[in-house]
């Protein structure tokens, strides 16, 4: 049986930076693919399920959140299983690509949704 040489900080540093490309990326797909959100209309204090905001009151972020949170903990757990069954360590480029990404993957999200705040 082969036994883990890959760190346990080596594993937590690839899924943190996993989880949060994935749940950066999910929370991205969700508005622009137009996923069903869970969303709330607060005058009629009522949630509901969507693809599309039924009035410009809906609030979209909690349906958001939702999918960050499932995408994040998706990749999270998938890099858990996939980095605790290596037996090399993980080098320096890996371990900065990973921290690229993440980077990466936050400001790309940031920048679609301050496109989205400008006014056409």
């Amino acid at each position: 049986m082969l036994s883990c040489v890959v760190g346990r900080d080596q594993v937590a540093y690839a899924a943190a930076c996993m989880a949060v490309i994935g749940g950066a990326l999910c929370y991205l797909l969700c508005d622009f693919a137009a996923w069903p959100r869970l969303m709330y209309e607060p005058y009629e204090r009522a949630w509901l399920i969507a693809s599309e905001p039924p009035s410009a009151a809906a609030m979209v972020y909690p349906g958001m959140l939702l999918w960050g949170l499932c995408g994040a903990v998706v990749c999270a757990a998938g890099t858990l299983v996939v980095a605790s069954s290596r037996t090399t360590p993980l080098g320096r480029g890996p371990i900065a690509l990973l921290g690229a990404w993440a980077l990466s993957a936050t400001g790309f999200v940031g920048a679609y949704f301050l496109w989205g705040l400008w006014p056409f």
